[in-house]
């Protein structure tokens, strides 16, 4: 359904455990353009990272580590300069990945000054034109009034995927609650988590947070990885390996961030520092907007096509009797 392949498993999740670091490859990329694959492609591989014109990176994450950071808060974002109560109810995360239990708390708290609540990222799978794109209306209007009912983590989730409903990506749907929250002046009273099953490797991460996630939960990814631990890998313990997988995503960010000579991921969150290759204006005006854009591409009708294409093979549906696939 989230279009996980042997080869993520293989070359992806299995390094990022058994080395608690990414795996290696050769300089450059020869594939080509998402937008050009004949395939079902990760949104995130429309989006290509800039990095500083310079001949060596501006930071080395390994020997500058004392100057990164990937200390992330959930909660409002007060004004700095001046100083209340209110500016202490915030939850500090060391790193942006969460794990079961801490996600768990999250999703459960109910503090009389600190609430969070669940909004399901989902779509009807039956094919129709402008459904995906409704659907992205409906959460962000959904998030709208969760933030001005004072809810103060927003956890925005694909979980509950059905024969009948279809998961938005993570990334467009992270993009757009952002920029409506942004638009209707309420980004900085709340935090967004994502709740995903797409989520596997650092790119993934490093977009989301580039647009706006201040935490994500890869809850397919840690059961995926528990299983493996089991089955293929050296590292028997099931914890342990997921926590050598957080440990490996973290590192990877560290890496991402120095590329442009940013040394915190408060710095990189919102930041925005991807050109878009393949998306249609209408989707990067709703979802990226002020994104660098120069090549147009797939709509929102293309981009939920290629959605129920891995829905129809997790489900058998009937879309994809209907289409012949």
């Amino acid at each position: 359904m989230f279009g996980f392949s042997q080869e993520d498993l293989r070359l992806i999740l299995g390094p990022l455990v058994e080395k608690a670091a990414e795996p290696l490859g050769s300089m450059g990329i020869d594939i080509p353009l998402a937008v050009l694959s004949g395939k079902t492609q990760h949104i995130s591989n429309y989006f290509k990272q800039l990095f500083a014109q310079v001949s060596n990176p501006p930071i080395d994450p390994i020997r500058e580590k004392m100057v990164m950071s990937l200390f992330t808060k959930l909660g409002s974002n007060l004004n700095i300069l001046n100083e209340t109560p209110e500016h202490c109810q915030e939850i500090q995360l060391d790193h942006p990945v969460l794990y079961d239990e801490p996600f768990a708390k999250l999703e459960h708290l109910n503090h009389r000054n600190f609430k969070s609540i669940t909004i399901k990222t989902l779509f009807n799978a039956d094919a129709a034109p402008g459904r995906l794109e409704q659907a992205i209306e409906v959460v962000c209007k959904q998030a709208e009034k969760a933030a001005r009912a004072g809810f103060k983590i927003i956890i925005l989730s694909d979980s509950g995927v059905s024969p009948t409903m279809a998961p938005i990506p993570s990334l467009v749907i992270c993009g757009a609650v952002h920029h409506h929250l942004i638009s209707a002046r309420l980004r900085a009273s709340v935090g967004i988590v994502i709740a995903s099953g797409e989520v596997i490797e650092t790119h993934h991460f490093a977009t989301l947070i580039g647009y706006g996630a201040n935490a994500i939960y890869p809850y397919l990814s840690m059961e995926t990885i528990r299983k493996l631990s089991k089955e293929d890998l050296s590292v028997i313990d099931e914890e342990d390996a997921v926590s050598r997988y957080i440990q490996g995503v973290n590192y990877g960010l560290l890496k991402i961030f120095s590329k442009m000579g940013i040394s915190t991921l408060q710095s990189y969150q919102g930041a925005q520092i991807f050109e878009i290759m393949g998306l249609s204006d209408q989707v990067v005006d709703k979802c990226f907007k002020d994104s660098i854009s120069r090549i147009s591409g797939i709509s929102f009708d293309q981009i939920a096509q290629d959605v129920l294409d891995n829905h129809g093979q997790a489900f058998n549906s009937p879309y994809r009797a209907e289409q012949g696939l």
